[in-house]
């Protein structure tokens, strides 16, 4: 898991989902310290992520399936896990991901897309490689929750990709590489699809 600590992150002046005056998320423990935060938040979501592999969420492949893995993953430390975050924008770096406003509508049409091509099944592997490139891009620029949406959409890309017939590997790829490749699909696939094509292989079993 890459470390956001590390990355350029910047939000609305009035966020609402931290302690005022800090940078630390209001949290179930009511920890304030950002450190003490991360290191629960690490252990907490390493145990849930585990248990989601083993027993993964039933859902459509949409919106309402992705908050479902989300609240799974944060549910125990953040009161807001599944939730739609309500304030206007998230940026990191040069990357700006889709406003509040537009969340709702632009999921409904991404995952109607999604649907209209039968989840990505019976696709060639570079065929598989090249749509589901664009599908986690396109669920990476919505960034629909307040914090967690990679850990989130990773563990949703494994989940569809293993019912279409293909295993993701991202546990061979450094978290830093990860980051930087959703990064750079914000405006270029080319990263993102190199990266799937280490990475995927045939669903054994």
């Amino acid at each position: 898991m890459a470390d956001r600590r590390s990355y350029n992150y910047q939000y609305d002046a009035d966020d609402p989902y931290v302690y005022a005056g800090t940078k630390v998320l209001v949290n179930k423990f009511g920890l304030v310290d950002f450190d003490e935060l991360w290191n629960a938040e690490r252990a907490i979501t390493g145990v849930a992520a585990a248990e989601l592999e083993a027993h993964p969420i039933e859902g459509l492949f949409d919106l309402t399936h992705l908050q479902a893995v989300h609240r799974a993953l944060f549910g125990e430390i953040y009161a807001w896990a599944g939730e739609i975050r309500k304030k206007g924008f998230i940026s990191k770096g040069n990357s700006l991901f889709c406003g509040a406003e537009f969340i709702l509508p632009y999921s409904q049409s991404l995952f109607r897309a999604l649907k209209a091509e039968n989840y990505l099944r019976d696709l060639e592997r570079d065929d598989f490689i090249e749509r589901m490139a664009f599908y986690i891009a396109e669920i990476n620029a919505l960034h629909p929750f307040r914090e967690g949406n990679g850990r989130t959409q990773r563990i949703f890309a494994n989940q569809l990709a293993r019912q279409a017939g293909w295993e993701l590997n991202f546990k061979t790829v450094s978290p830093e590489r990860l980051c930087d490749a959703y990064i750079a699909s914000m405006t270029d696939l080319n990263d993102l699809i190199g990266l799937l094509q280490e990475t995927v292989s045939p669903l054994e079993g």
